[in-house]
């Protein structure tokens, strides 16, 4: 089974990362992210927010259109699982709702 390939919004600024794996691919630097040590502002939260919905979606569109080995079964689970918690963390963070509506108290619960 082939490695599953995205074009995600955020890098369509960097020509060689337009169809690259949605897993392990080399992260460059966005033109709107802060120093490390910096504070990270609220457009570039909202920016990571609206990529991990879409990675998530991608996923589970994979997930969902794939008959898949064990291995490739497990890793789309996995991110989707995983961004599940980016996306509750994020929103958490710029005190947002969760997506029916509901206050998240705390982003580990």
């Amino acid at each position: 089974m082939g490695m599953v390939t995205m074009k995600c919004s955020l890098y369509h600024d960097y020509q060689d990362c337009i169809q690259s794996p949605v897993s392990k691919r080399v992260v460059r630097p966005r033109p709107n992210m802060a120093q490390v040590g910096q504070p990270r502002d609220v457009e570039e939260l909202r920016d990571m927010l609206n990529e991990a919905e879409e990675r998530k979606q991608l996923w589970e569109k994979y997930f969902k259109s794939a008959k898949m080995d064990r291995k490739a079964n497990a890793e789309a689970i996995r991110n989707i699982t995983a961004l599940r918690g980016v996306i509750k963390t994020l929103r958490w963070t710029l005190n947002m709702t969760d997506k029916n509506g509901i206050a998240i108290s705390h982003p580990l619960d």
